[in-house]
C-alpha cells in the first residue's frame, strides 16, 4: 500500500514539475521525440518494418484516391445531369415556341404572350445550364487529371514497396551471411586454439631462454670442463691397456 503511495506522490510532482519547468519539459520532449525518431529510423531499416510503413502509406493513399474518384463520379453524375436537363429544357422550349406560333397563327395574342413569356423563362434556364454544364465540364476534367495523378501515385508507390522490401531482404541476407562467416572465422574453438598456440610459443621462448642462461653459467662451465678431464682420463686407460697389449704379444 506505501509503494501505491509513493508512486501517486511521485507521478504528482513530476506532473506539477513538468506544468511549471517548461524547460525541462520542452527538453523532455525532445529527448522522448528524438528517441521515437531513432527507433522509426531502425525499424524502417527491416523488411517487416518497411512493409507496415509502405502498406500504412499504400492504404492512406488508396483512401485519398477513393476520395477523389468519387468526387469525380459526382461531377460526371452532375455532367450527365445538366446535359439531360439541357434537353429536357430544349423540348420545353420548342413546344412553347410552336404553341406561341400557333396561337398567333390563329390570331390568339393572350395565349400568344403567354407562350411567349413561358419561351423567354424556358431561354433564361437554357443559358444557366449552358453555362453550368462548361464550368461542370472543367470541374470534371481537373478531378479526372487528379484521379489519374493519384492513381499513378498509387501504383508507383505499391512498385517502390516492392522494390524496396526485395532489396531490403537481400541486403539482411548478406548481412546475415557475413555475421554468420564472421562466427565461424571467430569462433570459440578457434579463439582457444590461439591461445594455445600463444602459450606454446612462450614456453619454447622459455626454454630456450633458460637454455641460452644455463649454457652461460658456471655450473654449465664446470660440467663441461669435468667431462672433458673424463674424457681425458678415458683416452688415458685405453691408451695404457693398448700399450700393455702391444708389449704382451712381443
Amino acid at each position: 500500500m506505501a509503494v501505491i503511495y509513493f508512486i501517486i506522490i511521485f507521478l504528482g510532482i513530476l506532473a506539477v514539475g513538468l506544468a511549471i519547468n517548461k524547460p525541462f519539459r520542452q527538453q523532455l520532449n525532445l529527448k522522448f521525440h528524438g528517441r521515437t525518431e531513432a527507433i522509426m529510423a531502425e525499424n524502417a531499416s527491416t523488411p517487416e518494418g518497411a512493409e507496415d510503413i509502405f502498406s500504412a502509406a499504400i492504404q492512406e493513399k488508396q483512401k485519398k484516391f477513393e476520395q477523389i474518384n468519387n468526387l469525380y463520379s459526382e461531377a460526371e453524375g452532375r455532367l450527365d445531369a445538366l446535359k439531360s436537363d439541357k434537353y429536357s429544357v430544349n423540348e420545353k422550349l420548342n413546344k412553347a415556341q410552336n404553341n406561341m406560333n400557333r396561337c398567333l397563327d390563329d390570331g390568339n395574342d393572350e395565349d400568344a404572350k403567354y407562350y411567349a413569356a413561358q419561351k423567354v423563362s424556358l431561354e433564361e434556364q437554357l443559358e444557366i445550364i449552358k453555362t453550368s454544364i462548361e464550368e461542370t465540364k472543367v470541374d470534371v476534367a481537373q478531378k479526372k487529371e487528379l484521379k489519374t495523378k493519384v492513381f499513378e501515385e498509387l501504383q508507383a508507390l505499391k512498385n517502390e514497396k516492392d522494390v524496396t522490401i526485395q532489396q531490403l531482404k537481400s541486403d539482411q541476407a548478406r548481412l546475415e551471411a557475413a555475421r554468420s562467416l564472421e562466427g565461424i572465422s571467430n569462433s570459440e574453438t578457434d579463439r582457444m586454439i590461439e591461445k594455445v598456440r600463444e602459450g606454446a610459443k612462450k614456453k619454447k621462448e622459455m626454454a630456450n631462454g633458460a637454455r641460452i642462461s644455463y649454457e652461460n653459467s658456471a655450473e654449465a662451465a664446470e660440467y663441461r670442463m669435468q667431462q672433458r678431464e673424463r674424457e681425458s682420463e678415458i683416452d688415458r686407460v685405453l691408451a695404457e691397456a693398448k700399450a700393455k697389449r702391444k708389449e704382451n704379444k712381443k
